[in-house]
């Protein structure tokens, strides 16, 4: 169980919170390092009853903005890591926690370097979070909902290019990484 800040305390905590922030910021610390730390004490504080959570994921994302780089990710599937690596950081380990989502930036400028690279090599066909699809410049909603009756056509000028042929339902396959045998 996490001890957090007495309610009584949780003004003088966050006035503290922002003092160390401004004088680790003079420092220009790597967005991972100022990530964690900005993270992980803005839970140890807990000054809400709720939303603490996502306003630390939200601080959490700011360094790396202000950096020019991708932004975490705590996916649904990955939570049990991220929970274990919060749980470094409680036990001391703030580096270890740093470099757990220096990793996952990481992962998000490699996915989007092969998405770049396919783009250039017009590939063109992309499954959205959302479950639909984009091919040929055409948007084709996920299957079930309200707005998959008609696909969407993209602006002109958009790539139209497609090499990964229909897939179940004459809805193109999902967007693959290019492959060093193509």
């Amino acid at each position: 169980m996490h001890e957090y800040c007495p309610p009584e305390q949780v003004q003088s905590e966050i006035d503290n919170f922002l003092r160390i922030h401004e004088s680790h910021r003079k420092l220009n610390p790597a967005p991972e390092l100022e990530a964690a730390w900005l993270h992980h004490e803005f839970v140890r504080i807990h000054p809400f009853q709720d939303g603490n959570g996502r306003i630390s994921r939200l601080l959490m994302a700011y360094p790396f903005i202000k950096a020019g780089e991708f932004v975490p990710i705590i996916s649904t599937e990955f939570k049990l890591d991220y929970v274990a690596a919060l749980e470094t950081a409680d036990a001391g380990d703030l580096p270890a926690f740093a470099n757990y989502l220096g990793n996952l930036a990481a992962a998000r400028t490699d996915a989007a370097v092969v998405r770049a690279r396919s783009i250039l090599d017009g590939r063109t066909h992309f499954r959205h979070g959302n479950g639909g699809v984009t091919s040929k410049g055409v948007y084709y909603p996920p299957e079930g909902k309200p707005d998959a009756a008609e696909p969407v056509r993209m602006p002109p000028g958009r790539p139209a290019e497609d090499d990964s042929g229909p897939g179940p339902s004459g809805i193109p396959d999902p967007f693959k990484p290019p492959s060093p045998f193509d």
